[in-house]
């Protein structure tokens, strides 16, 4: 559109064909100035000048997302700016309201509670007075060390059970693991075998849940303890409101088919895809593959993207080509057959393809994506970057250890549980007295070499093919990325790691890096309800 009658007509179709506030076209659509445009928008309630940036936001980014910081930097501001008192009014509105303490749930483990009041529960419940507790970044665990005596000669000895101690008991509560107690028996020959004892096993998991219980309860009988947890996980955790993505003002995208209409659900999803990346979890038959078709192409029209990739099952390619063509027929899309995928040569004649031709669409199945090689440059800063944050974590600890920082222990087991998940393909070492950090590092950097080390044709590196855009539909088939988990003996949970998972964490990061956060998307409608560390991780690299 080049003209507009109103100044709503004229921020609607700004967000609409621009994707964001744009003051000058804005004011081209309405043939006056983009300082007039500005003082319009605030105040008609359509935008809000930041006192943080500055700079102008529509009222759904600015009445959005960490809400409370907001709030707290406009109150300062209109204390010296009257100009800001709206923004205080209209952010107080959507302010999420408070939750008493008493309502909040909590247990021995949750990684938000204060480590003093954990220590004074551990005092209460054993005697121990000079035990360590502390919530180790990174790992995402608790860790609690004491002096070797300390657990054995306890003042109250009546908090373990089945053989462990109180602190041993509580120590599990705090990593979410279940207690196994084993015996001893002689079976012949000289030899002896260590067993499940059933009676003392069920006796310690029941003595730990007890403790788990009266921890609610110690914390709960004390008002202080409350008002504290009350400030912090509402301050903390109840700060965020999500944010409402306003529909175009058209039902059909420019160049679309118009005999076919999206669903309401449809639209929104595109819109949030041109703002940022996003993670499509909607069910099997909600539309997902015309959401990820129209906004490639819009991607294309608005400039957001030059080259988008769209990745699909191998078995599925064809049908969506089919839909693609459907949806928008006059879209210039590159779609490999099934004879390109069989050797070598054939596909690197379809990526060279990829690198040089303009397309509207990139559509290729997975395979092809596990085949296309990462910068060796990329995979090693990863591999550098995972061992610096364990090591600084590490070191961090021991400078302020007074005896075995659990900080620093936790640490360590982290970097050497990196290396364990590789044992079985990596030649014995030839030296295992070696302990030392390089030597820790080196065992850690080849595991992960391993991981990259997949299978791929000799062709330009991913960085190198032009790509500004990436979706990956049925995005499951990436989970097993790996992670450190307090969890990792809880069956359902896999904490081990994937070689094209990793690949795709790499690949994303390239688009990232380059798109300032955006144009990642990736779908599924299968549950992914024990990997959603994973997707985290991956959606949110910056």
């Amino acid at each position: 559109p080049t003209e507009a009658k109103t100044i709503e007509d004229a921020y609607n179709i700004s967000l609409s064909y621009r994707t964001k506030l744009d003051l000058d076209y804005i004011a081209g659509l309405l043939n006056t100035t983009p300082e007039k445009v500005s003082d319009e928008l605030i105040k008609e309630g359509f935008a809000y000048k930041n006192p943080a940036t500055g700079l102008i936001e529509d009222k759904d980014s600015y009445l959005s997302g960490y809400v409370k910081p907001k709030y707290k930097v406009a109150v300062e501001a209109a204390k010296d700016n009257p100009e800001f008192a709206r923004n205080v009014e209209e952010l107080q509105k959507v302010l999420p309201k408070d939750i008493p303490g008493q309502l909040l749930s909590f247990r021995l483990g949750s990684s938000w509670i204060p480590k003093d009041i954990i220590k004074k529960f551990i005092l209460e419940t054993t005697g121990m007075d000079d035990v360590n507790v502390e919530w180790v970044p990174g790992v995402e665990k608790w860790g609690v060390s004491y002096p070797k005596y300390g657990s054995r000669f306890a003042k109250n000895n009546t908090s373990g059970a089945g053989g462990l101690t109180g602190i041993d008991l509580i120590e599990h509560a705090l990593h979410l693991s279940r207690p196994r107690v084993t015996k001893r028996e002689y079976i012949g020959e000289g030899k002896y075998s260590e067993r499940t004892d059933p009676e003392a096993t069920a006796a310690a998991i029941g003595k730990m849940e007890e403790h788990m219980d009266n921890f609610v309860e110690f914390v709960r009988s004390n008002p202080e303890y409350v008002s504290r947890l009350e400030k912090i996980y509402n301050d903390n955790y109840n700060n965020f409101i999500e944010k409402k993505f306003s529909l175009p003002t058209f039902d059909h995208y420019p160049g679309a088919n118009e005999d076919i209409t999206l669903y309401e659900h449809q639209r929104r999803a595109v819109v949030r895809i041109l703002k940022d990346s996003t993670l499509l979890a909607h069910q099997v038959g909600t539309g997902k593959t015309f959401t990820m078709i129209t906004a490639a192409m819009e991607m294309r029209r608005l400039g957001i993207a030059k080259k988008p990739m769209i990745v699909v099952q191998n078995a599925t390619i064809e049908q969506f080509a089919k839909s693609f063509k459907i949806l928008y027929p006059s879209a210039k899309i590159l779609v490999p057959e099934k004879s390109d995928t069989e050797k070598p040569e054939r596909r690197q004649k379809i990526f060279n393809r990829i690198a040089y031709g303009d397309w509207d669409a990139v559509l290729i199945p997975q395979s092809f994506l596990n085949f296309i090689p990462d910068d060796p440059a990329r995979e090693k800063a990863y591999i550098e970057e995972r061992i610096a944050e364990l090591e600084e974590i590490k070191a961090a600890a021991e400078e302020e250890s007074k005896y075995n920082n659990p900080v620093a222990s936790e640490a360590d087991a982290a970097i050497k549980s990196l290396i364990k998940g590789w044992e079985a393909k990596q030649k014995k070492r030839k030296d295992k007295k070696v302990k030392d950090v390089a030597k820790t590092n080196l065992a850690v950097e080849k595991k992960i070499q391993q991981q990259l080390g997949r299978r791929r044709d000799d062709v330009r590196v991913f960085e190198k093919m032009g790509v500004d855009a990436l979706f990956v539909d049925e995005a499951h088939a990436y989970k097993k990325l790996g992670f450190a988990t307090a969890m990792s003996n809880v069956r359902g949970i896999d904490t081990k790691a994937s070689q094209r998972a990793l690949s795709l964490r790499l690949k994303i990061r390239a688009i990232q890096e380059k798109m300032n956060g955006r144009n990642v998307v990736l779908a599924t409608g299968t549950p992914i309800s024990n990997t959603m560390a994973e997707v985290w991780t991956m959606m949110n690299y910056i």
